[in-house]
């Protein structure tokens, strides 16, 4: 179980416990086990990357404005 446990960690470059998870999942049937294996795969491959956006250098350290008010938008209603 641990060497599976590890096979698992090496391919889907995963922690342990997730894992873990993916064995306990396949209730021991090698079917579900290869597609869920496959599944994470394609996740991975299929998934973009989170990028970390900075603020422009002429905004850094102060507040932006807010041109308009948005309370001109809401329309006020008569209910009773």
């Amino acid at each position: 179980m641990v060497t599976l446990i590890n096979e698992i960690q090496s391919i889907l470059n995963c922690s342990a416990i997730y894992a873990q998870k993916i064995v306990e999942y396949a209730e021991g049937d090698k079917d579900k086990l290869n597609y869920q294996i496959e599944r994470q795969l394609a996740k991975q491959e299929n998934n973009q990357a989170i990028l970390e956006v900075e603020p422009h250098k002429a905004n850094k350290g102060s507040k932006l404005r807010q041109e308009q008010k948005y309370d001109c938008y809401i329309t006020k209603h008569n209910y009773a």
